[in-house]
């Protein structure tokens, strides 16, 4: 191989040798948990696992399954409840997060979309 070959073997690989050589990156839930070492390990574990419980925050929610496609306000036994509707990958067709205070309450499985005024 003559040395021309060999200059531009080595203007060609050398980046793609560098790229794959360094470390992957962190998913969002990954670097979330880094970056708040406060979490409980339930809180740790279901970010991670992308699922919502009872006690997380409206940050863990995020963190874990990102934006709503349906926020509203429901009212339950005289207790308002802020309501984070998801699509649901794994059952029922929809997911409703309650949160009172700004805590997840509840998460129940919706088969429809609610109607919010």
């Amino acid at each position: 191989m003559n040395r021309s070959v060999k200059i531009i073997y080595a203007i060609f690989l050398l980046p793609l040798l560098i790229s794959t050589c360094s470390p992957p990156k962190l998913n969002s839930r990954t670097r979330y948990i880094n970056d708040n070492p406060g979490l409980t390990p339930e809180i740790k574990r279901a970010i991670r696992e992308g699922d919502v419980i009872p006690g997380m925050n409206k940050e863990h929610v995020l963190a874990s399954w990102a934006s709503p496609i349906l926020k509203g306000v429901e009212i339950e036994k005289n207790i308002s409840y802020e309501s984070w509707v998801y699509p649901d990958m794994k059952q029922s067709p929809y997911v409703n997060i309650y949160f009172n205070k700004d805590i997840v309450a509840k998460v129940m499985k919706l088969k429809y979309l609610p109607k919010y005024e």
